[in-house]
């Protein structure tokens, strides 16, 4: 799966609260990006939209605290997204962590 395709398909996943799912679908992306010197910077961006989904699956089991911890990771990440490629993405995530 590409890039795209696998950030819409996250995308829909984040919007019907399939946090884990969103987590997973993301993850073999990450994965390969980190191993690739010329795509390092984006797979940080991958890693901290991982985080986002970890923090929203954490909360909704309840498990407050480690659900912020993770969401302070999702933000030391977002620097290194692109605002207007990722801007679905982050108000998405963002958007389900301010409900």
């Amino acid at each position: 799966m590409e890039e795209q395709e696998s950030l819409q398909h996250f995308l829909r996943l984040i919007a019907t609260k399939r946090y884990v799912d969103a987590h997973e679908a993301l993850e073999p992306l990450w994965k390969h990006a980190k191993t690739n010197p010329e795509t390092q910077e984006r797979a940080l961006a991958l890693k901290g939209f991982i985080n986002g989904a970890t923090a929203l699956a954490l909360r909704e089991m309840g498990r407050i605290d480690g659900a912020n911890r993770v969401w302070l990771n999702y933000l030391k990440y977002k620097g290194n997204q692109n605002p207007t490629c990722d801007a679905a993405i982050i108000e998405a995530l963002e958007g389900a962590w301010n409900q």
